[in-house]
């Protein structure tokens, strides 16, 4: 009994912790795919591009997306087709 207590302790109060956390989750996805992105495909300027996504919250990763990933992204496509 103590065991299933102390789980439902853990899980979120109401939903919008739930969403808060979901939020945070797809985050933390995107903020770790905009830097193995940097550190793959930015051979000169590398560390600057991985400082500025990780100490700029929320605008630093959304900046590399559109400056450097989302052009090389549709580059890359035309030369597949």
């Amino acid at each position: 009994m103590l065991r299933i207590l102390t789980i439902i302790t853990i899980l979120p109060a109401d939903i919008s912790e739930i969403f808060l956390y979901g939020i945070l989750i797809v985050y933390a996805i995107f903020l770790w795919r905009m830097i193995l992105d940097a550190w793959n495909n930015e051979p000169t300027s590398r560390w600057g591009w991985i400082l500025f996504i990780f100490y700029i919250p929320f605008i630093g990763p959304i900046t590399y997306y559109f400056a450097k990933k989302r052009p090389r992204d549709r580059i890359d496509s035309k030369f597949k087709s």
